[in-house]
């Protein structure tokens, strides 16, 4: 098999792994991914599962201890008499909860349930990102197989090209040699990418689970400079939307609840008992009140304690807001930048390399500009491709980061 065959073998095979828009591999969308996540991924059950456990602890937090039933069966003889009498009775006891501890206690438990639900929130949002950054390295990968595929196809050319050149003594045949390697360092580079296409492909497959198609390729909407609010805009969505801030948030007013609960905790529980009995010699029946004198343990060490503890979290919550801010304002920052470059670069630079390379290799063809004219303007057009990704790719993360912190794109991806 010649050179050119099994170059042209090569070439079709590494189309087949790369082309999603040839009717070659199904065309798949980024909500249409991560539905599928959301419904096979472990994280989903992690947040079902959270959002079950906050329910359960604040149905417990409300529920009363069981009442404690005694019975008593015996018998006993009067004295001086010599016939034993059946004696019989039974004692209910039911402990009532301090009203202030216990409404304290509730609330808690109502902070609790709230933090198992923006933690689940906060393990949905995280697969929808994960599977948005993966998604777009995915599609960045098929674009470099394209480009890199346009560029062998242009390289297949011109060696053609030059082969006839060098046989016609129009060119030197160095000028074939280069055109040769030139194709050759290609070629490599494409069996790299395609490489990459698939690694990624089954990285996203394993993320998103079954349902997925057995080829698919990525049609994305790459994000442009006017994709985004303003950075006041986006600070305010994420203190309201941030799940990993309401969940510190909550966590704290738990906290709070804990230490005022603890501190009503000095006045126990009460212990309401009634009690039937009906003895030898009498018959009582009758009700009784207990409560524990606070006098030696007042919970004085525990609600110091729960104190210490809410003010730790009153901390953590703020420094947890100035680091995510921060973290909004350099995923916001690197997004501009990215953005604008990619505008640059889709409507001005890119457009200029292709047409200076269709121009440069039609005065090739005629013998009016050198070879390694030809062969500088098809590297400005690749490296001016490659930069485009690189830009495009790092402006969909940034902007995934910004989704992230925010809460989601929309209402619905925070669900």
């Amino acid at each position: 098999m010649s050179d050119f065959r099994r170059l042209g073998v090569l070439s079709t095979f590494v189309l087949l792994l790369t082309a999603p828009a040839a009717g070659l591999a199904e065309v798949v969308r980024l909500p249409d991914l991560q539905a599928l996540a959301l419904r096979n991924h472990p994280a989903g059950a992690e947040a079902e599962a959270l959002q079950q456990l906050g329910r359960a602890e604040l149905s417990i937090a409300r529920t009363w201890s069981d009442p404690f039933l005694q019975v008593l069966i015996g018998s006993g003889r009067p004295l001086g008499s010599e016939t034993w009498r059946a004696e019989s009775g039974f004692e209910v006891t039911q402990d009532i909860p301090s009203p202030l501890a216990y409404r304290h206690r509730i609330q808690a438990a109502e902070f609790g349930s709230g933090q198992r639900e923006a933690e689940g929130r906060a393990r949905r949002l995280n697969l929808l990102f994960d599977v948005e950054v993966l998604f777009y390295d995915f599609a960045a990968a098929l674009e470099a197989a394209r480009i890199l595929e346009q560029n062998a196809e242009g390289a297949e050319r011109i060696l053609a090209l030059t082969a006839r050149r060098a046989e016609l003594g129009e060119a030197r045949e160095t000028e074939r040699i280069r055109a040769e390697v030139e194709l050759l360092r290609l070629r490599r580079a494409l069996a790299a990418a395609a490489q990459a296409v698939e690694l990624t492909r089954n990285t996203l497959r394993r993320l998103v689970g079954p349902g997925l198609p057995d080829r698919f390729g990525a049609d994305p909407v790459w994000p442009g400079a006017a994709s985004v609010e303003d950075l006041p805009t986006l600070r305010a969505r994420m203190a309201e939307r941030n799940p990993e801030l309401l969940a510190a948030r909550a966590r704290t007013g738990e906290s709070a609840e804990g230490a005022k609960a603890a501190a009503w905790e000095a006045w126990p529980d009460l212990a309401a008992t009634y009690y039937d009995l009906d003895e030898i010699d009498k018959t009582a029946r009758g009700a009784k009140l207990g409560i524990r004198v606070p006098l030696w343990n007042a919970n004085r060490a525990e609600a110091a304690r729960r104190r210490a503890e809410a003010s730790l979290r009153r901390a953590e919550l703020r420094a947890q807001e100035i680091d995510l801010e921060s973290e909004l304002d350099r995923a916001y920052g690197e997004y501009r930048v990215a953005a604008d470059q990619a505008d640059a670069y889709s409507k001005r630079l890119l457009p200029a390399a292709r047409e200076g390379l269709r121009l440069t290799e039609l005065t090739y063809e005629e013998g009016e500009t050198s070879f390694l004219d030809l062969l500088d303007a098809q590297r400005t057009y690749r490296e001016a491709a490659a930069e485009l990704i690189g830009v495009r790719r790092d402006a969909a993360r940034a902007l995934a980061a910004i989704h992230r912190l925010t809460g989601g794109s929309n209402a619905a991806d925070n669900r």
